[in-house]
C-alpha cells in the first residue's frame, strides 16, 4: 500500500476507494483525492502522573534546571495554572476521570475502598464502566493508539506498554507515528509519581528533607522535558506538527510529609464521640464491635460508618475533627456527593495539614509523600493545551477540572464526547479553527 494511504481515516475510506476505482481515468485525480482525505488534525494527549503544578515553577525559576519545551507549549498555547483533580486524588480514579470526562460517581473507579457486600477492603484496579474518549473516537471512525495509558488498554486500536522512563515511551510513540499517525494518540509517563513518592522509582534516590525533594522533582521534570522535545521534533520532521494539538496534564499532585503519624490522635476523636474505630488494610475485615472503619490511603483517611449516624452527631464529630491542628479538612457524604465522589469512597474524608499525616508508619528519618488528600499540593495539577486549534499565549486563571479534557479532545476531533461525560469543552482555550468538522453543540457546553 502506498505510504500516503496510511493517513486516510476510516470515515473517509469510501472516498479513497472511489478514487482508486477512478484510477483508469486519472492517476492525478487519485492523488488529489487521497491528499484531501488526510485528517485535518491530530490530537496527542500526554499525562504525566503526579505532575504537581508548581514543579513547573521550580524548574523554570532562575537557577532551576529549565523546561524549555513545556515553556514553549505554554507560551504558544493555553495554560491553566488552576487546573484541579477530584476525589479520591489517586491514580486509577483520576486517570479514568480525565479520559472519560466524568468523576468516579459515574465511572466507578475509586481506588482503595471498603466493600460492604464482601465486608472487605478492596481496590478498583482498572475498573471503568463508561466510554472513554478513545472509544468515542473509534465509534466516529477515527484511528486511536495508546502508549502505556493503561485506562485505554483494550479500548484503543493500538496499545503498547514498553515500561521504563518517559524517554522509552516517546521512542515507542514515534514508532507508531512514523508508521501512520493515528488521529488520537495517548502517552502516559509515571516518572514524576515514582520520584515524588520519594522511594527508588526509576533510579531516583530518596530525599532526606523537603528542599532536596523539591530540587529532585525539578530535575526529573527537566529530564522529561527533554524527552518531550524529542517527540515534538519528530512531529516537525514528519511535517505534521502544525496539524497536531498537544494536551499535557496530570491526575494528581504530591504532598510531602514527615514526623509521627497523627492516626492515634484521630482515633481518639472517634473514641470521645463514643465510637469504636478500627483501621483496616487491604483484604481486612472489621470486627463485630466496630462502629467506624478507618481506611488510610496514604496521607488521608476514608471513614465508613457501619451503623446509622444521626445528623447532629455526625456534624459534631466532623467539627471536632476539623478543629484539630493536625487536620487540613473534613468532607462528609453530602459534600462528597457534590464533588462527584462515588459512595464507595465512604461517609467522610479527613486529610491532614502537612507535614502531618495519617499514614500507617511514622516518618522519623527522611521525607514521605502522597497525594490522596485535598491539600492544594495534591489537587492542583499542571495543564496546557497547545498547537492546532488552540489560542496562543493565554493564561486562563479559572479553576478547571481534569474532566474537561475528554470533551475538549472530542471537540477538537470533531466528534461527540464520550457517553457519560459531564465535563465541559474548554472554549476559552480554543481558536476559531478549533473544530475541523464545523461547530458542534454539546448540551451543557453550548455556552460558548
Amino acid at each position: 500500500m502506498p505510504r500516503f494511504l496510511v493517513f486516510v481515516c476510516r470515515r473517509t475510506r469510501a472516498v479513497a476507494l472511489a478514487a482508486v476505482a477512478a484510477l483508469a481515468i486519472s492517476s492525478q485525480l487519485l492523488l488529489l483525492t487521497v491528499g484531501a482525505a488526510e485528517p485535518e488534525r491530530f490530537v496527542i494527549y500526554i499525562n504525566w502522573d503526579g505532575f504537581r503544578r508548581d514543579y513547573f515553577d521550580w524548574a523554570v525559576a532562575p537557577g532551576g534546571p529549565g523546561a524549555p519545551n513545556l515553556e514553549g507549549l505554554v507560551s504558544q498555547g493555553a495554560y491553566f495554572p488552576n487546573a484541579y483533580t477530584g476525589v479520591p486524588s489517586v491514580t486509577t480514579a483520576m486517570q479514568t476521570s480525565a479520559l472519560t470526562g466524568a468523576w468516579p460517581e459515574t465511572h466507578g473507579n475509586v481506588g482503595r475502598h471498603y466493600d460492604a457486600a464482601t465486608n472487605m477492603v478492596k481496590v478498583s484496579g482498572r475498573f471503568n464502566n463508561v466510554e472513554t474518549v478513545a472509544e468515542a473516537a473509534a465509534k466516529a471512525g477515527l484511528s486511536t493508539a495508546s502508549v502505556q495509558q493503561f485506562v485505554l488498554q483494550g479500548r484503543a486500536d493500538t496499545y503498547v506498554q514498553p515500561g521504563g522512563r518517559f524517554e522509552r515511551r516517546v521512542a515507542e510513540a514515534l514508532k507508531i507515528i512514523e508508521s501512520g499517525m493515528p488521529e488520537f494518540l495517548a502517552i502516559y509517563g509515571d516518572d514524576l509519581d515514582a520520584a515524588g513518592h520519594n522511594g527508588l522509582g526509576y533510579g531516583t534516590l530518596p530525599s532526606l528533607a523537603e528542599p532536596s525533594w523539591r530540587r529532585k522533582m525539578a530535575s526529573e521534570l527537566s529530564r522529561m522535558d527533554r524527552a518531550l522535545g524529542t517527540l515534538l521534533d519528530g512531529l516537525r520532521k514528519l511535517g505534521i506538527f502544525e496539524r497536531t494539538t498537544i494536551i499535557l496534564t496530570s491526575d494528581h499532585g504530591m504532598t510531602p510529609y514527615w514526623g509521627r503519624s497523627s492516626m492515634p490522635e484521630l482515633l481518639s476523636q472517634f473514641s470521645r464521640a463514643g465510637l469504636k474505630a478500627e483501621v483496616l488494610d487491604m483484604d481486612d475485615q472489621p470486627s463485630s464491635a466496630t462502629d467506624a472503619i478507618i481506611l488510610s490511603t496514604g496521607m488521608a483517611v476514608q471513614v465508613y460508618f457501619l451503623h446509622e449516624m444521626d445528623r447532629a452527631r455526625l456534624d459534631a464529630l466532623a467539627a471536632s475533627i476539623a478543629a484539630q491542628p493536625y487536620v487540613g479538612g473534613v468532607l462528609t457524604r453530602d459534600e462528597l456527593d457534590h464533588l462527584g465522589t462515588s459512595p464507595l469512597s465512604g461517609d467522610m474524608l479527613v486529610w491532614p495539614e502537612p507535614p502531618h499525616h495519617f499514614s500507617a508508619k511514622d516518618v522519623l528519618f527522611g521525607v514521605g509523600a502522597n497525594h490522596d488528600g485535598r491539600h492544594r499540593s495534591s489537587t492542583n495539577v499542571f495543564m496546557v493545551l497547545s498547537g492546532a486549534g488552540i489560542r496562543q499565549g493565554v493564561v486562563i486563571e479559572e479553576p478547571t477540572p481534569i474532566i474537561d479534557v475528554a470533551p475538549t479532545i472530542s471537540y477538537l476531533l470533531g466528534i461527540a464526547p464520550p457517553a457519560g461525560a459531564t465535563g465541559r469543552v474548554l472554549w476559552s482555550a480554543l481558536s476559531s479553527s478549533a473544530n475541523p468538522g464545523g461547530p458542534l453543540t454539546y448540551g451543557v457546553d453550548s455556552e460558548r
